[in-house]
């Protein structure tokens, strides 16, 4: 960001549900048009209830829900956003309710998200509380939270069976991006299926809502569902490892989740190639991945850091059918 006139200060003070907040606005992101979401979802939670807030930024979700007495955990990745989250969090006295974290949305999600929910060994009785409470995982990165979905898998692996209905699985909200023109809703609902790596989630457990449109044909989307049971004691068995499997949406609907899961500089791949999001079976999670065809050989090359690996495909060359490895 660069000043073009006035005093070189960046630093700003806004007020939004009740709370201030303070930041460095070369240094963080904040998004005004945002507020009406924030308060939807605030006032959807209610005292007691845990939330944990992935990619909290600032804290325009984390500080209004702690001033209404949720217990919450906040992360965000950059050092600039942390330092205002905590500064934050003391400005609103919030800060005996409002736990702050500098980490990686995945590390958080591994770590921290499974320690306060997933009920250490040996078990206790009661439950690790937090999993009594109705807990709440917000999501708000629109360009890739989807991408961090797969981390969930198996995140409650090590509760024992005869114990998994005693665990109150918790509610995900996921903010995404979507171009399709025809149903933003329906595409939005299956980039994060497809995260998860289920086929569908249960009929009554999900949601979606349209936040406001971005740019012509992009609109950002909010899917809200309650994390699947085949998901959070997901476990790799013989039947589901090794192997690499590519679920494309249709082309027209491609959606800019699709081209950002990629990375651009995988061996071996053209910029003309497809770029679709990856299921890798032997770690039981998404992975940076891209497949392309080789018209020379009528063959399909999966692209991955590790490299370019050659995939048997049965069906036509335009990847109707799912490539594996």
């Amino acid at each position: 960001m660069e000043v073009l006139a006035g005093d070189d200060n960046m630093i700003t003070t806004v007020r939004e549900n009740g709370c201030s907040f303070t930041f460095d606005f070369s240094k963080v992101y904040w998004n005004s048009r945002l507020h009406t979401e924030h308060e939807r979802l605030i006032k959807e939670l209610k005292k007691g209830d845990v939330v944990l807030d992935v990619f909290a930024g600032v804290g325009p979700f984390s500080i209004p829900a702690a001033k209404k007495g949720c217990l919450v955990h906040a992360n965000d990745l950059n050092p600039h956003s942390y330092e205002s989250l905590c500064a934050n969090a003391k400005a609103n006295s919030v800060t005996q309710k409002l736990k702050a974290y500098n980490l990686d949305g995945r590390e958080f999600i591994q770590k921290v998200i499974h320690d306060l929910l997933v009920p250490q060994q040996p078990l206790k009785e009661p439950l690790n509380t937090f999993t009594e409470r109705n807990t709440r995982i917000i999501m708000n990165l629109p360009a890739t939270a989807v991408q961090f979905l797969d981390t969930f898998r198996g995140l409650f692996l090590s509760v024992p069976s005869d114990r998994r209905n005693s665990i109150r699985l918790p509610t995900v909200y996921c903010y995404c991006f979507s171009k399709s023109e025809a149903s933003p809703d329906k595409d939005a609902l299956e980039m994060v299926q497809r995260s998860l790596g289920v086929s569908s989630l249960r009929a009554g457990s999900y949601s979606t809502h349209t936040v406001r449109s971005v740019a012509p044909n992009k609109v950002m989307m909010k899917v809200t569902f309650e994390l699947p049971p085949e998901v959070a004691f997901f476990e790799k068995t013989p039947a589901n490892d090794g192997s690499l499997q590519l679920p494309p949406p249709p082309p027209s609907e491609r959606s800019d989740m699709d081209m950002a899961v990629c990375s651009p500089h995988l061996p071996g791949l053209e910029e003309s190639s497809t770029l679709l999001p990856c299921v890798d079976r032997r770690e039981g999670g998404t992975i940076d991945a891209a497949w392309s065809h080789d018209s020379d050989k009528d063959r399909c090359l999966v692209h991955t850091c590790e490299g370019t690996h050659i995939s048997e495909v049965k069906g036509d060359s335009k990847g109707e059918q799912h490539p594996r490895l």
